[in-house]
């Protein structure tokens, strides 16, 4: 009985299919000057902390550290569920301070890594007068600094990358151009970095990877094994890169360069990715399957697309030796750039990025570059893309899944049409260009949760709201019916495909609620039936 549950559950899970979610809000934040939101998170209360950069006097911004608006400061904003602000902050000096990268520590507070010029004002240590540093700065869940830190040499060092490790220290990654201070091991030109701190700040070991060309990263993962993978890209063909592909002439060109690291720094193995044209990586994730997905963009060289285009998002699986599993492109003819990645919770990818396309597996563009939004299943098959954006340039950083399964998104937006709304900018015309010239604002869309449908057999056709979900004591649930057909009935299935329960259903409303009784804590399925007919399925959690 058992193993025919789980067939029939494991049948339903593989009939279903998502449509594409709807906005549920969007937000721009900032001033008159130029705001951008490089990174959002979800908090313990279901609102969103977003960490970016501004250096704006008004609007959202207060408290900028340059009196004069020139300089950015890191700016901190506290919203909401809905994406109503409740709280703002800038951390920085009277110099440049820029965020890159923010993550939720162990402790519940936030630790957020970019670099910084300024020697003063919240940068207490930072002693290379003409140059950058990485900046690490840990801050409790309100905002509040709890310490911070600074790393790098005599020359430009910027951390665009972050994570907590096992034992509670940071590893970061960026790029240095120096040789000196805390820098060892320059190859030449750019080179990555890679910093080891403890819990005490101390750094615990640092290295230089590259070759005579140049070479960035700015994402990095803790391996199964405790040691660590980063993804970048690379022109070099020497050095510490083997395998780096050329173009026709012979030329070096850009390569995804993957690099599987020991706990101490130490090259396991290096990998190279791409073709005869240019392919950047953007960011590599851990996968469910302690492998890899790296996400980036691909010059037309390397596309499976089948026609002819400029840059496609590229999508390649690794397995942990960093052997490709599979790949995929997604894009049109015109430029297709992808930011980031994550893995979802049915096990599929989301991709966000920036396309000026608007055929072949792109539409719905709103003019220039749009917020490009691709859903995957497991395999890296394309399921559903969606355009956001107004008729100016519009460039996604981040996106998270939340916790009613929806998506949210931040980045930024020079547009004040479309789905652009309380843009802060007013742009001036220049004649010159024949065109308008605007700042950036902190752009925040707040996806819906998926919409459950499917077409099994051409049965099932329609959806169901869960709320909430996760369960309360009683959950509502809401059919995209007019009414529920007589003689309908409701199953519930657990995560190993047991029918926990069963409701006949013979009133006509299109609402009911279910209660969560003695459903232990877990991943459910339901689904409504008519005469052996599924109407409507849909997924909730009990916690």
């Amino acid at each position: 009985m058992q193993k025919r549950a789980l067939s029939v559950f494991l049948l339903l899970l593989s009939s279903l299919i998502f449509a594409q979610p709807t906005t549920q809000w969007a937000k721009c934040f900032g001033g008159k000057g130029v705001d951008i939101g490089k990174t959002i998170l979800q908090t313990d209360d279901g609102g969103y902390l977003i960490a970016g950069s501004s250096n704006s006097l008004d609007g959202d911004i207060a408290h900028l550290h340059d009196s004069l608006g020139v300089n950015y400061d890191i700016v901190l904003l506290k919203t909401d569920a809905n994406g109503q602000l409740q709280w703002q902050k800038c951390i920085g000096g009277t110099q440049d301070d820029m965020a890159s990268a923010m993550i939720k520590t162990f402790d519940g507070g936030y630790a957020i890594g970019g670099y910084s010029w300024s020697k003063d004002g919240d940068n207490i240590g930072n002693v290379n007068y003409y140059s950058a540093d990485y900046w690490l700065v840990k801050i409790d869940s309100m905002g509040s600094i709890q310490w911070q830190k600074t790393f790098g040499g005599y020359l430009d060092d910027k951390m665009y990358g972050l994570a907590q490790t096992r034992d509670s220290g940071f590893i970061m990654i960026g790029t240095t151009y120096s040789h000196d201070g805390d820098v060892s091991g320059y190859h030449a030109k750019t080179d990555i970095w890679v910093v080891k701190i403890d819990t005490s700040r101390t750094i615990q070991w640092e290295r230089c990877y590259g070759g005579s060309g140049d070479e960035f990263s700015g994402s990095i993962v803790q391996a199964q094994d405790g040691g660590y993978v980063f993804a970048g890209y690379t022109n070099s063909s020497d050095s510490d890169v083997v395998g780096l592909h050329t173009d026709y002439l012979g030329e070096n060109t850009y390569d995804y360069w993957v690099v599987n690291l020991d706990t101490l720094g130490n090259i396991k193995w290096s990998k190279c990715f791409g073709g005869d044209q240019h392919d950047y990586a953007s960011q590599v994730i851990k996968t469910k399957d302690d492998g890899y997905a790296v996400i980036g963009y691909s010059d037309f060289g390397v596309t499976l697309a089948g026609y002819l285009s400029y840059n496609d998002y590229w999508l390649i699986k690794l397995d942990t030796s960093g052997a490709v599993q599979w790949q995929k492109s997604y894009g049109g003819s015109n430029f297709d750039e992808a930011n980031c990645i994550i893995q979802t919770n049915d096990n599929g990818y989301l991709v966000s990025g920036t396309s000026l396309s608007n055929d072949h597996e792109v539409n719905g563009n709103h003019g220039r570059y749009d917020y490009w939004v691709v859903k995957a299943d497991g395999s890296g098959n394309f399921e559903w893309q969606e355009s956001f954006g107004g008729s100016r340039n519009d460039f996604p950083y981040s996106v998270i899944q939340t916790i009613d399964n929806g998506y949210a998104i931040s980045g930024i937006t020079y547009s004040y049409d479309g789905q652009i709304a309380g843009y802060h900018d007013s742009c001036t015309y220049d004649l010159s260009l024949s065109d308008s010239i605007c700042t950036p604002d902190i752009w925040v869309i707040k996806l819906n949760p998926y919409e459950w449908r499917g077409n099994a057999m051409d049965t099932i056709k329609l959806s169901v709201y869960i709320y909430p979900n996760p369960f309360d004591i009683e959950s509502t649930l809401k059919f995209r019916l007019d009414s529920i057909p007589t003689n309908s009935s409701l199953h519930i299935y657990n995560a190993i495909g047991q029918e926990l329960k069963s409701v006949s259903i013979n009133n006509k409303s299109n609402t009911m609620k279910i209660f969560r009784e003695a459903l232990p804590k877990g991943f459910y399925i339901c689904k409504l039936e008519h005469e052996g007919v599924i109407l409507a399925a849909g997924k909730f959690v009990v916690e």
